[in-house]
């Protein structure tokens, strides 16, 4: 039976077969609904995004269950949709989608703090999506329907953004995840409606972008994930064409 990738993990080995499967469809301690951003926080564990469950789950490196945090609503700590998750000095942040805001919590789960709030001003949000963050601290934001990422301090001061809503060089249309190469410092952004991956550098400088529409190797379609192995190779999520490129 084909089980469905919107509803488990997967871990592979480097040859692309599956290392461990972890999840099943559900709300209890270890189930997953749409889990969306994951991020390896030490020790082989992994911390994920449980979007429709409106909390983060946390899993050792077989697959087991270890605690979660979050849950539904707009207080502090709760969330609506995480989407993006990232670690920074034992510190997780976590783009909390429809409440328009990034949280951050310790390693543990407890909150400390958030930034944003929903507009299009400097600092705001209109549904953020993935989160990254560069070896000096600047948190990366893909703010998708305000087409454009934006950069924070690690206390969540906005310092800058890149990317207007468009289809030309620099132009971004729905960004959706974020990765920064830290061997030749670029930031890689998943610009999915445009079907390309567009690159910047850390001060926000368009490089160059590739990919176009389309089902042939090299081409995209919706693409959503991506990520830098230490080899520094760009791992793409090709959401609607339904494979990994590498």
């Amino acid at each position: 039976r084909r089980r469905s990738a919107s509803r488990e993990a997967n871990e592979w080995r480097a040859r692309g077969c599956p290392r461990t499967i972890f999840g099943r469809k559900g709300a209890k301690e270890g189930e997953l609904n749409w889990p969306r951003g994951v991020c390896a926080i030490g020790g082989g564990a992994v911390a994920v995004c449980d979007s429709s469950n409106h909390r983060v789950c946390v899993f050792d490196r077989e697959g087991k269950f270890l605690r979660q945090f979050g849950g539904y609503g707009t207080g502090r700590g709760q969330l609506d949709s995480a989407a993006g998750i990232a670690m920074f000095k034992q510190k997780l942040i976590v783009s909390d989608r429809y409440n328009h805001r990034v949280c951050i919590f310790d390693m543990d789960g407890n909150y400390l703090s958030s930034f944003g709030g929903h507009g299009q001003s400097n600092g705001k949000f209109n549904n953020p999506w993935g989160v990254a963050v560069d070896e000096l601290g600047t948190i990366y934001v893909a703010d998708k329907d305000n087409h454009r990422v934006q950069m924070f301090d690690k206390n969540g001061l906005f310092v800058g953004k890149f990317g207007t809503s468009g289809h030309g060089p620099g132009q971004l249309q729905n960004p959706l995840f974020i990765a920064v190469n830290r061997f030749n410092h670029q930031v890689y952004v998943s610009d999915s409606a445009n079907h390309r991956i567009s690159v910047f550098d850390v001060q926000g400088t368009f490089l160059f972008s590739f990919g176009s529409e389309g089902f042939h190797g090299g081409q995209f379609k919706f693409p959503r994930g991506v990520a830098v192995d230490p080899q520094g190779n760009v791992l793409v999520a090709d959401s609607g064409n339904n494979r990994i490129q590498v």
